[in-house]
């Protein structure tokens, strides 16, 4: 009996101590995928106020390429709404089910801008300039071409982000996911409950 009672007892207190890990692994691993990219992401220099167009942004945190958009938003200064859109499965990146929140409206949004039938992201829809894009490179190009004046653009994120992609490329950008590959970090969906409005969120990719 008694070593029955010492065993519950380790059991319980290796209960305790295992959200405490569980947080420090994911700060750690946070950290870890900022600096694999340098902490690219933080708001550049503006010489004129930065605009603020209506932009919303279908993505999913575990991505490569919708990380090289939310960096691109940082550095550009520019608020989006985001709607996350975490993969049901593995299989497809564009399938999803009646749990899914958002990936119906993504669909909708990509079918009404003549995208091609298979549903990827990061996904942008600009409703200020009227254009729906489905290419990370693209919408990366988008958003500097229309609201990139006046901004001095950071020699780090021409480098990892730049306009002609490379052999390098899509290493860089997916190291930061290969550091976090467990579905709560941001990859796979989880049960939630809907929030009444949007959350305001300020910050930048950098900041981890």
């Amino acid at each position: 009996c008694r070593l029955l009672w010492l065993g519950r007892r380790r059991v319980s207190r290796l209960a305790g101590v295992l959200p405490t890990v569980n947080m420090f692994v994911h700060r750690l691993s946070s950290r870890a995928a900022g600096a694999v990219r340098l902490w690219n992401g933080e708001p550049a220099r503006r010489s004129t106020p930065a605009p603020t167009p209506e932009l919303i942004l279908f993505e999913y945190e575990a991505s490569p390429w919708c990380r090289r958009v939310r960096e691109t938003l940082g550095v550009l200064g520019l608020a989006a709404l985001i709607k996350p859109c975490p993969r049901e499965t593995l299989r497809a990146e564009g399938a999803f089910g009646a749990t899914s929140r958002h990936r119906p409206e993504a669909a909708a949004a990509a079918a009404e801008a003549g995208a091609s039938s298979r549903l990827s992201f990061p996904l942008l829809v600009d409703r200020t300039a009227g254009v729906t894009l489905s290419d990370s490179a693209a919408i990366c190009e988008h958003l500097w071409s229309l609201y990139g004046g006046g901004v001095e653009r950071p020699t780090l994120d021409q480098a990892l982000n730049p306009r002609r992609r490379t052999l390098l490329d899509f290493p860089l950008l997916a190291a930061p996911s290969a550091l976090r590959p467990w579905p709560e970090a941001g990859l796979m969906l989880a049960p939630s409950e809907p929030n009444q409005q949007p959350l305001l969120l300020y910050g930048c990719e950098a900041a981890q």
